[in-house]
């Protein structure tokens, strides 16, 4: 039975894998149709002419722009986790088709955190603490199915991010390698269709959680949260690490402001170009309410970290 006590890895999910623009390439300068950000984090608040008044969470866009998914909350439901429904929309002929629940999302369309893999051919998402996973046939998407071994097991697996090639980045907590019973994140490698040994990252894990995460496509570097408890509450931090030419993960370290705030700092993504890193800070007001920032920056920030040894 699933375990229900990494909450962490649910309250602080709108994780996604933003792409490029729909339908066409586009000027830098209308990239996002937002001013491009610099090397320090930017409000980033897009508008999609396929919403119409949801309340969602970030939008999902394919690498060629042509087809998005993003999540509805179901408030009606009774549920704890697994809330939200998975809404799926592509474009034809220039337009955006009304947006609908994604007929290829098992367990009557619910779900959390879609994404597409960089090429394109591979749809996946998380349910009830497993992976499930998409596949294009045709130019049709497959009934999705609950992912094999290593990458799923009878613990609870939480973020997971996909790169360019043969390797799986995810989190999962309690397995028997693992640093506590927290999350830890992993690596598997596919070859002939199946997936390899599930390889414990040490350099990023600690008896902490870290359990959501985003690999940049080129796994240059890996941006994931790690659970602290901030003046007796519950929040994330971000923290990175870089792939060096050995294969190796650097040891992770604590990104600094204005990456990180005194709130929770969550949700990392990275374009589909790798050019772009995305990330959400939800903080208390002067009001006394939560508010959650969306923010994006230039990954030429993080070139810079690393040519600094960071």
């Amino acid at each position: 039975m699933k375990t229900k006590l990494f909450i962490t890895a649910l309250i602080f999910v709108t994780y996604s894998f933003y792409c490029s623009l729909p339908g066409q390439k586009i000027n830098d300068e209308q990239h996002y149709g937002q001013k491009l950000p610099g090397k320090t984090p930017e409000i980033y608040s897009p508008k999609f002419s396929f919403i119409k008044g949801e309340i969602t969470n970030d939008i999902v866009l394919s690498p060629d722009g042509r087809e998005a998914c993003y999540m509805v909350q179901d408030t009606s439901s009774k549920e704890k986790n697994d809330r939200s429904f998975i809404f799926y929309t592509q474009m034809k002929n220039g337009e955006w088709k009304n947006p609908e629940i994604a007929y290829f999302v098992a367990n009557q369309g619910k779900g959390s955190l879609p994404q597409f893999s960089p090429e394109g051919n591979t749809f996946s998402y998380s349910y009830n603490g497993d992976f499930w996973t998409s596949e294009k046939k045709s130019g049709q998407w497959s009934l999705a199915k609950k992912m094999p071994e290593p990458v799923n097991s009878d613990k609870y697996e939480c973020g997971f991010s996909f790169v360019k090639g043969d390797r799986f980045y995810f989190a999962s907590a309690g397995r028997p390698e693992g640093k506590s019973n927290q999350c830890d994140i992993y690596c598997s490698k596919k070859s002939n269709g199946t997936f390899g040994p599930a390889l414990n990252l040490s350099n990023l894990n600690t008896e902490r959680s870290e359990c959501v995460l985003a690999a940049s496509p080129d796994e240059k570097y890996i941006v994931f949260t790690r659970y602290f408890n901030k003046s007796g509450n519950d929040a994330v931090d971000l923290y990175i690490s870089f792939h060096k030419k050995d294969g190796i993960w650097t040891i992770a370290k604590q990104l600094s402001p204005p990456f990180n705030s005194p709130g929770s700092n969550h949700s990392p993504r990275f374009s589909c170009d790798g050019k772009y890193f995305f990330f959400n800070q939800t903080i208390m007001t002067e009001a006394k309410a939560m508010e959650t920032r969306h923010y994006w920056v230039s990954t030429r920030a993080f070139d810079e970290l690393m040519e600094a040894g960071l």
